[in-house]
Protein backbone atom coordinates (compact mmCIF):
# COMPACT_ATOMS: atom_id res chain seq x y z
CA UNK A 1 0.00 0.00 0.00
CA UNK A 2 2.81 2.37 0.91
CA UNK A 3 4.51 1.72 -2.40
CA UNK A 4 1.25 2.38 -4.25
CA UNK A 5 0.74 5.63 -2.31
CA UNK A 6 4.27 6.80 -3.08
CA UNK A 7 3.85 5.87 -6.74
CA UNK A 8 0.55 7.75 -6.83
CA UNK A 9 2.14 10.88 -5.33
CA UNK A 10 5.08 10.73 -7.75
CA UNK A 11 2.68 10.30 -10.68
CA UNK A 12 0.61 13.28 -9.50
CA UNK A 13 3.71 15.44 -9.11
CA UNK A 14 4.91 14.44 -12.55
CA UNK A 15 1.56 15.24 -14.15
CA UNK A 16 1.38 18.56 -12.29
CA UNK A 17 4.90 19.52 -13.36
CA UNK A 18 4.20 18.51 -16.95
CA UNK A 19 1.01 20.56 -16.92
CA UNK A 20 2.82 23.63 -15.56
CA UNK A 21 5.58 23.27 -18.13
CA UNK A 22 3.04 22.95 -20.94
CA UNK A 23 1.29 26.11 -19.76
CA UNK A 24 4.17 28.29 -18.59
CA UNK A 25 6.83 27.42 -21.15
CA UNK A 26 4.89 28.85 -24.14
CA UNK A 27 4.20 32.00 -22.10
CA UNK A 28 7.90 32.33 -21.24
CA UNK A 29 8.86 31.74 -24.88
CA UNK A 30 6.40 34.39 -26.07
CA UNK A 31 7.69 36.93 -23.54
CA UNK A 32 11.30 36.14 -24.44
CA UNK A 33 10.56 36.51 -28.15
CA UNK A 34 8.78 39.81 -27.53
CA UNK A 35 11.78 41.13 -25.60
CA UNK A 36 14.11 40.05 -28.42
CA UNK A 37 11.95 41.78 -31.03
CA UNK A 38 11.81 44.93 -28.91
CA UNK A 39 15.59 44.88 -28.50
CA UNK A 40 16.06 44.39 -32.25
CA UNK A 41 13.77 47.33 -32.97
CA UNK A 42 15.68 49.54 -30.53
CA UNK A 43 18.95 48.43 -32.08
CA UNK A 44 17.67 49.28 -35.55
CA UNK A 45 16.27 52.70 -34.63
CA UNK A 46 19.00 53.84 -32.26
CA UNK A 47 21.80 52.73 -34.58
CA UNK A 48 20.08 54.46 -37.49
CA UNK A 49 19.66 57.73 -35.60
CA UNK A 50 23.23 57.59 -34.31
CA UNK A 51 24.72 57.13 -37.78
CA UNK A 52 24.99 60.07 -40.16
CA UNK A 53 23.88 58.14 -43.25
CA UNK A 54 21.17 56.34 -41.30
CA UNK A 55 19.89 59.60 -39.83
CA UNK A 56 19.67 61.22 -43.25
CA UNK A 57 17.96 58.14 -44.73
CA UNK A 58 15.38 58.15 -41.96
CA UNK A 59 14.80 61.89 -42.32
CA UNK A 60 14.27 61.47 -46.08
CA UNK A 61 11.79 58.68 -45.38
CA UNK A 62 9.94 60.78 -42.80
CA UNK A 63 9.61 63.57 -45.35
CA UNK A 64 7.78 61.13 -47.62
CA UNK A 65 5.53 60.19 -44.68
CA UNK A 66 4.99 63.87 -43.77
CA UNK A 67 6.17 63.43 -40.18
CA UNK A 68 9.67 64.92 -40.02
CA UNK A 69 8.61 66.73 -36.83
CA UNK A 70 8.98 63.48 -34.89
CA UNK A 71 12.70 63.22 -35.57
CA UNK A 72 13.22 66.97 -35.28
CA UNK A 73 11.63 67.01 -31.82
CA UNK A 74 13.67 64.03 -30.66
CA UNK A 75 16.87 65.54 -32.07
CA UNK A 76 16.37 68.85 -30.29
CA UNK A 77 15.56 67.07 -27.05
CA UNK A 78 18.69 64.89 -27.31
CA UNK A 79 20.85 67.93 -27.96
CA UNK A 80 19.26 69.75 -25.03
CA UNK A 81 19.92 66.73 -22.82
CA UNK A 82 23.57 66.97 -23.82
CA UNK A 83 23.51 70.66 -22.92
CA UNK A 84 21.98 69.84 -19.51
CA UNK A 85 24.64 67.18 -18.98
CA UNK A 86 27.38 69.69 -19.74
CA UNK A 87 25.86 72.13 -17.25
CA UNK A 88 25.64 69.38 -14.63
CA UNK A 89 21.86 69.54 -14.40
CA UNK A 90 21.17 65.90 -15.31
CA UNK A 91 23.13 64.79 -12.26
CA UNK A 92 22.14 67.66 -9.97
CA UNK A 93 18.42 67.03 -10.43
CA UNK A 94 18.73 63.25 -10.94
CA UNK A 95 17.05 63.53 -14.33
CA UNK A 96 16.53 60.27 -16.19
CA UNK A 97 17.82 59.73 -19.70
CA UNK A 98 15.52 59.92 -22.70
CA UNK A 99 15.78 56.16 -23.26
CA UNK A 100 15.96 53.67 -20.41
CA UNK A 101 17.18 50.78 -22.60
CA UNK A 102 20.05 52.20 -24.62
CA UNK A 103 21.91 55.49 -24.93
CA UNK A 104 20.31 57.61 -27.62
CA UNK A 105 22.51 60.01 -29.59
CA UNK A 106 22.54 61.86 -32.88
CA UNK A 107 25.62 62.42 -35.08
CA UNK A 108 27.70 65.46 -34.13
CA UNK A 109 27.51 66.53 -37.78
CA UNK A 110 23.75 67.17 -37.46
CA UNK A 111 23.10 70.93 -37.25
CA UNK A 112 22.59 72.13 -33.72
CA UNK A 113 19.04 72.78 -32.57
CA UNK A 114 17.97 76.38 -33.31
CA UNK A 115 16.22 76.43 -29.93
CA UNK A 116 19.38 75.28 -28.20
CA UNK A 117 21.51 77.79 -30.09
CA UNK A 118 19.26 80.60 -28.93
CA UNK A 119 19.28 79.24 -25.38
CA UNK A 120 23.08 79.08 -25.34
CA UNK A 121 23.37 82.58 -26.78
CA UNK A 122 21.26 83.84 -23.90
CA UNK A 123 23.20 81.82 -21.30
CA UNK A 124 26.15 83.17 -19.36
CA UNK A 125 28.28 81.18 -16.95
CA UNK A 126 26.70 82.97 -13.99
CA UNK A 127 23.12 82.57 -15.25
CA UNK A 128 20.50 80.61 -13.33
CA UNK A 129 20.30 77.20 -15.02
CA UNK A 130 16.64 76.78 -14.09
CA UNK A 131 15.72 79.93 -16.02
CA UNK A 132 17.62 78.63 -19.04
CA UNK A 133 15.79 75.30 -18.67
CA UNK A 134 12.46 77.11 -18.54
CA UNK A 135 13.26 79.20 -21.62
CA UNK A 136 14.04 76.08 -23.63
CA UNK A 137 10.92 74.29 -22.37
CA UNK A 138 8.70 77.20 -23.44
CA UNK A 139 10.37 77.26 -26.86
CA UNK A 140 10.10 73.51 -27.50
CA UNK A 141 6.50 73.46 -26.23
CA UNK A 142 5.45 76.26 -28.58
CA UNK A 143 7.30 74.67 -31.50
CA UNK A 144 6.12 71.05 -31.18
CA UNK A 145 3.36 70.65 -28.58
CA UNK A 146 0.84 73.50 -28.57
CA UNK A 147 -2.25 73.49 -30.77
CA UNK A 148 -1.10 76.40 -32.93
CA UNK A 149 2.20 74.73 -33.82
CA UNK A 150 2.91 73.94 -37.47
CA UNK A 151 5.20 71.11 -36.34
CA UNK A 152 2.91 69.57 -33.74
CA UNK A 153 4.06 66.05 -32.85
CA UNK A 154 1.66 63.14 -32.57
CA UNK A 155 1.50 62.35 -28.85
CA UNK A 156 -1.39 61.19 -26.70
CA UNK A 157 -3.93 63.57 -25.17
CA UNK A 158 -2.72 62.82 -21.64
CA UNK A 159 0.90 63.59 -22.51
CA UNK A 160 -0.08 66.81 -24.28
CA UNK A 161 -2.24 67.90 -21.35
CA UNK A 162 0.55 67.20 -18.87
CA UNK A 163 2.93 69.40 -20.85
CA UNK A 164 0.26 72.09 -21.29
CA UNK A 165 -0.32 72.11 -17.53
CA UNK A 166 3.39 72.63 -16.85
CA UNK A 167 3.61 75.28 -19.54
CA UNK A 168 0.71 77.30 -18.12
CA UNK A 169 1.90 76.80 -14.54
CA UNK A 170 5.40 78.02 -15.34
CA UNK A 171 4.09 81.06 -17.22
CA UNK A 172 1.96 81.90 -14.21
CA UNK A 173 4.99 81.63 -11.93
CA UNK A 174 6.95 83.89 -14.26
CA UNK A 175 4.21 86.51 -14.10
CA UNK A 176 4.37 86.29 -10.33
CA UNK A 177 8.14 86.68 -10.58
CA UNK A 178 8.66 83.33 -8.94
CA UNK A 179 11.99 81.58 -9.57
CA UNK A 180 10.55 78.15 -8.77
CA UNK A 181 10.85 75.97 -11.89
CA UNK A 182 9.69 72.33 -11.74
CA UNK A 183 12.72 70.96 -13.57
CA UNK A 184 12.10 67.29 -12.66
CA UNK A 185 8.38 67.37 -13.47
CA UNK A 186 8.86 69.15 -16.78
CA UNK A 187 11.70 66.86 -17.84
CA UNK A 188 9.71 63.75 -16.95
CA UNK A 189 6.79 64.99 -19.07
CA UNK A 190 9.14 65.62 -22.00
CA UNK A 191 10.76 62.20 -21.65
CA UNK A 192 7.37 60.44 -21.54
CA UNK A 193 6.34 62.28 -24.70
CA UNK A 194 9.65 61.36 -26.30
CA UNK A 195 8.89 57.72 -25.48
CA UNK A 196 5.77 57.86 -27.62
CA UNK A 197 7.69 59.50 -30.45
CA UNK A 198 10.41 56.83 -30.22
CA UNK A 199 7.69 54.18 -30.54
CA UNK A 200 6.40 55.84 -33.71
CA UNK A 201 9.93 56.13 -35.08
CA UNK A 202 10.48 52.42 -34.52
CA UNK A 203 7.77 51.76 -37.13
CA UNK A 204 9.08 54.44 -39.47
CA UNK A 205 12.60 53.01 -39.26
CA UNK A 206 11.23 49.56 -40.13
CA UNK A 207 9.40 50.92 -43.15
CA UNK A 208 12.50 52.88 -44.15
CA UNK A 209 14.56 49.69 -44.20
CA UNK A 210 11.88 47.87 -46.22
CA UNK A 211 11.76 50.67 -48.79
CA UNK A 212 15.55 50.71 -49.06
CA UNK A 213 15.58 46.92 -49.50
CA UNK A 214 12.84 47.10 -52.17
CA UNK A 215 14.70 49.81 -54.06
CA UNK A 216 17.90 47.74 -53.94
CA UNK A 217 16.07 44.71 -55.34
CA UNK A 218 14.44 46.83 -58.06
CA UNK A 219 17.86 48.03 -59.19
Amino acid sequence: RLQKAIASVITSLFLCTTCNVNILFPVWMAETQEKKISAQKSQTLFDMIGDEDGYEALMDHLQAEFCVENLLFLTELIQFRDHLTGRGMMQRYSLRDISATKELNVPISIPKSPLLQQTQLNTRDDDDDTQTFFDFFVAIYEKYICDRSNLQINISYTKRQALAHEYNSQLQRQRQQSSNVSVETIWDALVLSAGEIISLLHHSAGRCKLVAKSNKIAK
